[in-house]
């Protein structure tokens, strides 16, 4: 089995869910999910590909995928997921089933489109307008790219709502052995199997009016985050008193610390695993957060807990674990 980057795994977990089109506009680091797409449209004449105009056209174009029962996704970094935001609205009106991949890199604007950042954590909720209530997963490895991929388009088509993945520059190009592919049996038992795409037709969405107050919408995806889909790892040392949080690849780096701390890696980013994260600092007399931001997910963390939180802002160009050893034990 070859080695698969995180963008790799992406395209993977689509094709393996049962995805038939991808829309979207190239972006540093998201523009190999497209061109690995688009090698798999040369191999199986049963995938589409467009390549839109801008990141606008891009997500209506998925939606008006759904919206004819064919499933669809787009990929864009931070400038391109800016512009999606009023199409993301859109979508959750519609009770349309998309999916989003944000892979983050360091910005604003144009940014360094070859540096990794963390700079859409909040903006991933909050970004779009209306009353909505997102749903956002980040995984931290390759393996989990490709597993929370075919999750995300799960969850879209089951509660009809659009789902965001988000990854970063590290998380995208990074490299790791694909044998769990078959390992896990994930590229035999399709978690589609038993449902049928084409079953979701125009008719799903007619009523419109009926659907601008999201009310059953929201209170359905805060049901379900309650009590289905508590996605998140927790690794290393239980009997330390000292907890590390962090997203994407920094989750993936602190593991290198696992025997000394114990860390805690939500991978449903929102709705906010508010439940879970009570019950695991519970007995931590020192909680550190560390993000490639200001401390997007730090807020929520904090006022969650309802108490002072150590944050290490990490903004290096490459992890280098010695200093981010060095920042959580000082």
């Amino acid at each position: 089995m070859d080695f698969l980057s995180g963008n790799e795994a992406i395209v993977r977990g689509a094709i393996n869910a049962g995805v038939k089109f991808f829309a979207g506009y190239p972006i540093t680091p998201a523009s190999t999910i497209m061109e690995k797409w688009v090698e798999k449209t040369q191999e199986n004449k049963k995938l589409f590909f467009l390549q839109s105009e801008d990141e606008i056209a891009a997500i209506h174009h998925i939606i008006g995928s759904v919206l004819a029962g064919v499933p669809a996704f787009t990929a864009t970094s931070g400038p391109g997921f800016s512009l999606m935001q009023e199409g993301l609205g859109l979508a959750f009106t519609y009770g349309a089933p998309i999916v989003v991949v944000n892979v983050m890199r360091s910005g604003p604007s144009t940014g360094k489109p070859t540096r990794a950042g963390q700079g859409e954590i909040l903006s991933s909720k909050f970004g779009t307008h209306g009353d909505i209530m997102p749903f956002v997963i980040y995984p931290t490895s390759v393996e989990e790219c490709y597993h929370y991929t075919v999750k995300a388009f799960e969850i879209a088509w089951k509660h009809r709502i659009p789902v965001i993945v988000l990854s970063d520059a590290y998380l995208a190009s990074l490299k790791e052995n694909g044998r769990w592919l078959m390992d896990n049996g994930w590229n035999k038992n399709r978690i589609f199997s038993t449902i049928s795409y084409q079953s979701l037709t125009i008719s799903h969405f007619t009523g419109l009016t009926d659907r601008i107050k999201n009310s059953g919408k929201i209170e359905e995806i805060k049901r379900i985050s309650s009590n289905d889909y508590r996605f998140f790892n927790l690794w290393g040392n239980e009997k330390s008193d000292t907890l590390l949080i962090g997203l994407g690849s920094i989750a993936r780096a602190l593991r290198a610390f696992e025997n000394e701390y114990q860390i805690f890696a939500p991978i449903r980013i929102w709705p906010f695993l508010t439940e879970d994260i009570i019950k695991i600092a519970k007995n931590k007399k020192r909680i550190v957060v560390v993000e490639m931001n200001e401390g997007q997910y730090l807020g929520e963390v904090e006022r969650t807990l309802k108490r002072k939180i150590e944050f290490v802002d990490w903004k290096e160009e490459t992890i280098n674990l010695g200093k981010l050893k060095f920042l959580i034990s000082n």
